[in-house]
């Protein structure tokens, strides 16, 4: 009996260290989706991108509010978890089992259209973004032009491929392609396609990694 009641205690101990360990990654998942939601390079592209039909545009912009879901779904299961250890209610231990499954399997898929996403990013965003940059400019839409001035001065980069984007349909370079939007100096030499690319490219891995 003694050695029984070592084991339960053991096996108290280690589920309690293991929930307070998903609560942290809960608590982790939670804040980097509402970074994602809320930060302003994101925002950006998720605004270029409604405004056409381009591979990834549902990925960009659901990603952010499923990892909230997720990391409020893992907080309170942790402590639903830690309840049912230091309880010792078979119930709560066996719900916890079974929702933990269902929650591993969800974040596994979460991890499979993250991946999938990273890999097609660089097709979708250089010809998505030459699409949005060609219709904005020829049919004057100021509200788009803001959208990818935005994006401009947050990326530091100029034009889809380069800022000869613009010359060569005729447009003059906006400041936006300058530091500190001055003209005298030398515009940007990054083009947005690849910097948008490289920027969401190095940010999915940490997604993959924390989920």
């Amino acid at each position: 009996m003694v050695r029984l009641s070592r084991g339960v205690q053991c096996t108290r101990i280690v589920l309690l260290v293991l929930n307070i360990i998903f609560l942290i990654f809960g608590f982790s998942i939670l804040i980097l989706g509402i970074y994602i939601k809320v930060n302003g390079n994101f925002s950006a592209i998720t605004a270029a991108y409604n405004r056409t039909q381009t591979l990834g545009e549902e990925s960009m912009q659901w990603i952010g509010t499923i990892m909230i879901i997720v990391g409020v779904f893992t907080s309170c299961l942790a402590l639903f978890g830690c309840l049912g250890a230091m309880c010792q209610n078979r119930f709560f231990l066996y719900s916890y089992a079974i929702i933990l499954g269902l929650i591993i399997s969800l974040k596994l898929a979460i991890v499979i259209v993250v991946l999938r996403f990273r890999n097609d990013l660089w097709q979708s965003y250089d010809s998505g973004f030459e699409e949005i940059f060609q219709n904005a400019y020829r049919y004057n839409q100021i509200e788009m032009i803001k959208i990818i001035e935005q994006l401009e001065q947050e990326f530091k980069c100029c034009g889809v491929n380069s800022y000869t984007d613009y010359t060569k349909y005729g447009y003059s370079i906006p400041h936006s392609c300058y530091r500190n939007q001055i003209p005298k100096e030398f515009p940007f030499s990054q083009c947005c396609a690849e910097a948008i690319v490289l920027w969401v490219w190095n940010k999915l891995p940490i997604i993959s990694v924390v989920l």
